[in-house]
């Protein structure tokens, strides 16, 4: 669970990890990565972060939303609460896209990233809560996410799962670092 985060600061961004590890991990155009993020109180957010480390080619961009948990005793994806927008991701840096207050409740959400056109490197972390659980094949198989291919557009609404949904579970080894900024 982010305890950074249940005592927040307005004004700072927050996001789900559970070290102070932090790399780059290059986006796989028209794949949808989805990773968790444990609100342990409610609160309002007004902005949603990423950042470049090496801009993509002519063209590239990239999308990143929140999508709601499905079900309190199912962990996937489900509706979409947010889509930031398209952001040209040639250029390194932050990439923010601001809001009105969004009010969030406790409990599992899912942030998002979609590339498209050229990857770009995004800020990443090893560190991303295993809540998925582990695959029969042993103990190294970690699922911390889901990554399914998607066509590079507005972000979908449901979370596209395919069936059986573990076939979209994901082991992560850098997940991209998606944040949020707090406002009360």
């Amino acid at each position: 669970m982010s305890s950074q985060f249940f005592y927040h600061h307005a004004g700072q961004y927050y996001f789900n990890r559970t070290g102070r590890n932090a790399s780059t991990v290059v986006s796989v155009v028209n794949t949808l990565v989805a990773v968790p993020f444990i609100l342990p109180r409610a609160c309002r957010i007004d902005a949603i972060a990423f950042e470049v480390t090496t801009g993509g080619a002519a063209g590239s961009v990239a999308r990143v939303g929140i999508y709601a948990n499905k079900a309190n005793n199912n962990l996937e994806p489900g509706t979409l609460i947010l889509d930031g927008g398209q952001h040209d991701t040639t250029g390194v840096g932050m990439k923010i896209t601001t809001f009105g207050s969004l009010p969030m409740a406790v409990g599992l959400y899912w942030l998002a990233m979609l590339a498209g056109v050229s990857a770009p490197s995004v800020r990443a972390t090893p560190d991303i809560p295993q809540i998925l659980g582990m695959g029969s094949s042993g103990l190294s198989a970690i699922s911390n996410g889901w990554e399914i291919g998607q066509a590079y557009g507005a972000l979908p609404t449901p979370f596209p799962l395919p069936v059986p949904p573990s076939l979209a579970r994901a082991e992560l080894p850098d997940a991209p670092i998606i944040a949020l900024r707090v406002i009360a």
